[in-house]
């Protein structure tokens, strides 16, 4: 990643039955990295009769429909991130969203069939990618550190932690670390 700053990218999930029965769904629009609420006969949700409305288009760094592998999405939205944080650049990649949303299928859970390794979420592939780098490249030494955090009902959840009373842990804020999150690394 050449730059610094904050890229954001959304992945939309199939449809359940019952999301279909309800008449609205998302279009993912990738020639506008955008996605848009249509009605149960495609048309756009539009306020005042703009098909472009800002109350239901959304515009992103990038945009996965359905069909999109978890390939595609750590392709496009993390390795970028993986290959900052190899050239010494801190880095963070998180999935937001409402429960059932599909964070967890894309970050950690088999995403794909098929080919081999088709199956990785994106956090399999950035460590695949992390150690094949380091493999590569016996002449440096190498620190590796990372944690896992979730946060779950406005609670911060250290996914590393070995102990039940260490899982929750707090947000801390200081002048010289800035704001940082006490937690396991490993």
């Amino acid at each position: 990643m050449s730059e610094e700053g904050c890229r954001v990218g959304i992945r939309v999930r199939p449809l359940r039955g019952r999301e279909v029965e309800a008449g609205t769904a998302w279009r993912v629009l990738p020639e506008y990295h955008a996605v848009q609420q249509v009605g149960a006969d495609g048309s756009p949700v539009s306020a005042g009769g703009d098909a472009l409305s800002t109350k239901s288009f959304y515009q992103f760094d990038a945009a996965f429909d359905a069909g999109a592998t978890t390939a595609a999405v750590y392709q496009e939205m993390a390795r970028p991130i993986v290959e900052g944080v190899l050239g010494g650049v801190n880095g963070t990649v998180f999935a937001y969203g409402q429960t059932s949303s599909g964070k967890t299928y894309t970050m950690q859970h088999p995403g794909d069939s098929g080919a081999e390794g088709s199956s990785l979420g994106v956090m399999q592939r950035a460590a695949n990618d992390i150690f094949a780098y380091i493999e590569a490249t016996p002449e440096r030494d190498f620190l590796l550190r990372v944690s896992f955090l979730e946060v779950y009902n406005e609670a911060v959840h250290d996914l590393l932690s070995k102990s039940a009373e260490g899982a929750t842990v707090r947000v801390h804020e200081d002048p010289e670390r800035g704001v940082y999150v006490p937690c396991e690394e490993r």
